[in-house]
């Protein structure tokens, strides 16, 4: 599956994912938005290294946005899903209050990222 240029969620049928959760106040924030599939194993880490290394080491899959900036996108594929739910990444700033070069940098770096898959109309 790794050459295809983009997937189905029938593709995924039969692989383990991979779900980051955070929790925060109490609350659990599930960050992925495919339904679970009947007899699917769900692997769920509030740690986003466990949630690397896990990919590395199975045939596991996970979803999101594809921001994979570390030595781990070497031993990753990241494949677009077809018909996937469109996110949205957005940043807040204050107008009176020039953006630190650090911000300035993150984000620049966000959307190289998220162009390397991205509908280019659509990122500002």
């Amino acid at each position: 599956m790794a050459s295809k240029t983009v997937i189905s969620e029938s593709d995924l049928k039969g692989y383990n994912q991979i779900r980051f959760r955070q929790e925060q106040s109490g609350l659990n924030f599930d960050e992925d938005a495919l339904e679970i599939h009947d007899k699917q194993h769900i692997l769920y880490s509030n740690d986003r290294g466990t949630v690397m290394n896990l990919l590395c080491a199975t045939n596991a899959y996970a979803s999101g946005l594809g921001i994979v900036n570390s030595f781990v996108r070497n031993q990753i594929v990241l494949i677009p899903l077809k018909n996937s739910p469109k996110h949205t990444l957005g940043y807040v700033t204050n107008k009176k209050k020039k953006l630190a070069p650090i911000s300035q940098y993150f984000i620049n770096e966000i959307k190289l990222s998220l162009n390397e898959f991205a509908d280019h109309s659509n990122i500002v």
